[in-house]
């Protein structure tokens, strides 16, 4: 049987920018609306955007923290552009961001060397999680997505604690490399951990302009 989904979403995310000396604020607020298509549930969503930077000493050093909430509007292709090996039996439905709370120092170490630290907690409602389709011997569906070999996608409220790190350094005025790691921990409402989602991140970057 074939899964009917759709979401019709409508936003407004009205914002004021305060700004004095060394400190920059934006307020604001998102305004979202979702209307439920096929199967789910309209719902109305209101969020924090607030977000702030003080320069602590001009550009060597600036403290920056925000609150921010969002609707993310999710879809296969985007399951599938993060997995491969997605099965075509999902049930797609929007991601609720109640709220990104986080703080973060950044500027420079020297002219050519740059770093930026930031912690954060994290509240989603919805969140997808790619979980191992289980194998069914009496199953007698012969398509190729059935032995265990695909993901399903399921939901639930997750709660990140997540930091940061990273260092970007300019070899020239064209050329520049960065390394940066992220460690989070998860905690879950129904699933019995957060399917799949690193505790460890790390990656670097080479920008060469030409």
């Amino acid at each position: 049987a074939s899964i009917k989904y759709g979401f019709t979403n409508v936003g407004f995310q009205p914002s004021i920018k305060i700004h004095k000396d060394d400190l920059t604020i934006n307020a604001g607020v998102g305004l979202f609306y979702s209307a439920a298509q096929e199967a789910g549930e309209s719902k109305f969503f209101v969020y924090p955007q607030v977000t702030g930077s003080y320069k602590i000493v001009g550009d060597l050093m600036i403290l920056y923290a925000g609150l921010e909430g969002t609707l993310q509007q999710n879809s296969y292709h985007d399951f599938v552009q993060e997995n491969f090996f997605v099965s075509p039996t999902l049930a797609v439905a929007p991601t609720d961001q109640k709220f990104d709370i986080y703080a973060g120092l950044k500027g420079k170490l020297a002219s050519s060397i740059s770093y930026n630290i930031r912690g954060s907690y994290k509240n989603e409602d919805r969140k997808a999680l790619f979980r191992s389709n289980i194998y069914n011997l009496s199953n007698a569906n012969t398509d190729g997505y059935t032995y265990s070999n695909s993901f399903d996608v399921v939901y639930d409220k997750v709660k990140t604690v997540s930091f940061f790190g990273e260092l970007k350094a300019d070899f020239s005025k064209n050329v520049s490399f960065g390394i940066n790691g992220t460690f989070s921990s998860y905690s879950t409402n129904e699933q019995p951990e957060a399917w799949n989602l690193p505790a460890i991140k790390l990656a670097s970057t080479l920008d060469v302009t030409i």
